[in-house]
């Protein structure tokens, strides 16, 4: 039973500091009965998000680790309902032997995402160990710009985000964000937010000014990059398993913050 508030606030941070740790225990306990589960069955209940489209290594790493956790006590209580998303993670800089777990989420997050959007075969196509593959050929090109979101344990990949110098010119921008990757289970917890603006940040110490994310149009991350500021600046076609597919290009000014401007 979670405690009730009473008119003392010295009582009232008793009980808030008990139902937190009520909540914690019955969350934890949930996840250890999910994963359980999971096992008993071989099943995989991860469900993927890109909000990005290249499956190819595009660039870049960098910064310090950032522990980012669920704290309100009203997200707890939905997390005690059933919600996992909103579980703890790291944010740090990639390094090469997280090779195997971005091709992970990228393939997941290809597949979760654009299954309806790319065609099927493209998708059936995409293979984890050419991707891990790709990212550890290819390290010393992309170390400077790559961030990658773990469990609280740091024991698996769940997210990244990656970029750059801009590859294609458009206006006055200068940098561009190649890829951004985020796990189903892991959105709505302010996890893609932290990825965009750790790697924002590393961008901006480097000495670049404005960044530019290129996304399929049909891509649901539309919506997250306008409500993070950016702007839709242009828009081409891109060739993916033989079909001529939308994007636009989505740009900031100043470089994206927490704030999201």
């Amino acid at each position: 039973m979670v405690p009730e508030a009473s008119e003392d606030p010295a009582r009232n941070r008793v009980a808030e500091i008990t139902s937190h740790s009520i909540l914690v225990g019955l969350i934890r306990g949930k996840v250890k009965k999910a994963q359980a589960v999971q096992q008993s069955s071989g099943g995989d209940s991860r469900n993927g998000f890109c909000a990005h489209y290249r499956p190819n290594l595009e660039r870049d790493a960098g910064a310090d680790v950032t522990f980012c956790a669920m704290t309100s006590l009203r997200q707890m209580r939905s997390m005690g309902r059933g919600r996992v998303r909103g579980m703890s993670c790291l944010v740090r800089r990639a390094t090469k032997e997280d090779a195997a777990g971005l091709a992970r989420v990228q393939v997941e997050s290809w597949r979760t995402t654009y299954r309806g959007i790319v065609p099927e075969a493209f998708l059936a196509e995409m293979k984890e160990a050419t991707q891990a593959q790709r990212w550890r050929a290819q390290w010393a090109e992309v170390a400077a710009h790559i961030f990658v979101a773990t469990d609280e344990n740091d024991a698996e990949v769940c997210g990244f985000a990656c970029g750059g110098k801009i590859r294609l010119p458009v206006e006055r921008f200068d940098a561009e964000m190649y890829a951004i990757y985020l796990l189903k289970d892991r959105q709505g917890a302010g996890v893609g937010r932290r990825l965009l603006c750790r790697l924002a940040d590393s961008l901006k110490a480097a000495g670049f000014e404005r960044l530019l994310v290129w996304v399929l149009e049909a891509n649901p991350a539309v919506g997250f990059y306008e409500r993070m500021g950016a702007r839709r600046v242009a828009k081409k076609t891109i060739d993916i398993g033989g079909e001529d597919l939308p994007e636009v290009a989505l740009g900031w000014e100043a470089m994206p913050g927490e704030a999201g401007t």
